[in-house]
């Protein structure tokens, strides 16, 4: 499965060049180097294949560096994802070398090689392997690692030692791609009991599913099963009659009697603040069947710049966060006279104990929820807070 998912990456590298002549020697070292090297003259035919990549590394040659950079930022930027889909490397002239490095110094380009003249050789297909690696691609190249490896005149020790760990190389790699082939096994198992009528999902079992695609072991080529597994999940949670809906604790939450239904509540604008993409994009698809606005925050200190920016409904935070953690972030919005000082707060765990239960509610949450949410869970809470919610309206 995973090797059919790297076939369909038909491009690695991408040379874009309005005169080839002038960069023959940076064409033919990629092309010696790479295979599903493509290079052209025509800039649709670059920004239709850059859009259809799963992941690529572009190299572009203008005759002035600013018309590159212009190019890219009117045209290339707009189509980047999160996360990177492809890198961009500038062929440039001796005399934009000064230019070149001060937007790389800058993070304004990925990177860049001086091709005219092109002094070092080799230098293309270093970049190109060094991209390919931020994008999580494998380099794959048409020259034999063995012929490489003769070549280096190494000692009997240090040669011994290299191949060792080249093995144990291989070895992660194998597993890895064995792991990527059970998980999408394992998606499309659960979508098939899914739709079997009488079969019921194992939810325990998704959601561990889940915690193993985490945002920063995502590679651009995975991003499919990431999707497929929030999709499978956003389906489990609106099959209620098949699955138990998360923990609710509503310990400080008003006795009085409130009807459930929470299509008066108002919520409008959600603040929503988790440190892991995957969990972050599936809370927001179940918040947005409320028909609210949810501005996704992925750690403190960017909620704490927006909630003096803005006044928000409804704050959902997740415990733990990469710069913090969700009850530090309730007690600085608690003491901070702003806008969002009586706002409801909502808070994700991934399991409910006495002690969370009492630090939260000294920080001011009315409501604690396991993650990932379900549609259950989250209408059980609103409907817990929809007095406070018709009251900060």
């Amino acid at each position: 499965m995973y090797d059919n998912l790297k076939n369909h990456q038909h491009y690695t590298v991408i040379l874009y060049t309005p005169d080839k002549d002038i960069d023959q020697h940076a064409i033919d070292v990629l092309s010696r180097h790479f295979d599903h090297i493509l290079v052209t003259s025509d800039k649709q035919q670059l920004l239709t294949v850059v859009s259809q990549s799963p992941a690529v590394v572009v190299f572009m040659s203008f005759e002035h560096f600013a018309d590159a950079l212009q190019f890219y930022y009117t045209h290339l930027e707009p189509m980047q994802r999160t996360p990177p889909t492809f890198k961009v490397a500038y062929l440039i002239a001796r005399k934009d070398e000064a230019d070149a490095y001060h937007a790389f110094a800058i993070d304004a380009i990925d990177d860049y090689v001086v091709v005219r003249p092109l002094y070092e050789v080799h230098r293309p297909i270093l970049v190109a392997t060094t991209l390919m690696r931020q994008l999580g691609m494998v380099a794959a190249s048409k020259q034999a690692k063995k012929a490489h490896f003769q070549q280096l005149h190494l000692s009997a020790k240090v040669e011994q030692q290299m191949l060792e760990g080249l093995r144990h190389k291989k070895a992660l790699k194998e597993a890895f791609t064995h792991s990527i082939n059970e998980l999408q096994a394992h998606i499309m198992d659960q979508s098939q009991h899914l739709g079997d009528d009488g079969e019921q999902v194992d939810v325990k079992e998704v959601k561990a599913l889940l915690s193993r695609l985490c945002s920063n072991e995502l590679r651009p080529m995975l991003l499919h099963l990431q999707q497929q597994a929030l999709d499978l999940l956003e389906q489990c949670l609106h099959n209620s009659s098949q699955q138990s809906g998360g923990t609710v604790d509503t310990s400080k939450a008003t006795n009085e009697s409130v009807q459930p239904c929470v299509k008066d509540a108002q919520v409008n604008n959600v603040l929503l603040v988790d440190h892991d993409e995957v969990s972050l994009q599936l809370s927001a698809r179940c918040l947005a069947h409320y028909q609210c606005q949810v501005v996704e925050v992925l750690n403190g200190r960017e909620a704490l710049k927006l909630l003096q920016q803005h006044a928000f409904d409804l704050i959902v935070l997740d415990i733990n966060l990469d710069d913090s953690d969700g009850i530090n972030i309730a007690y600085q919005i608690q003491h901070n006279q702003g806008t969002n000082q009586q706002t409801p707060l909502i808070l994700m765990v991934k399991q409910l104990c006495s002690v969370t239960k009492q630090r939260a509610k000294d920080a001011g949450f009315e409501v604690l929820l396991e993650k990932p949410l379900t549609m259950k869970s989250l209408d059980s809470a609103l409907t817990q807070l929809q007095r406070r919610l018709a009251l900060k309206e």
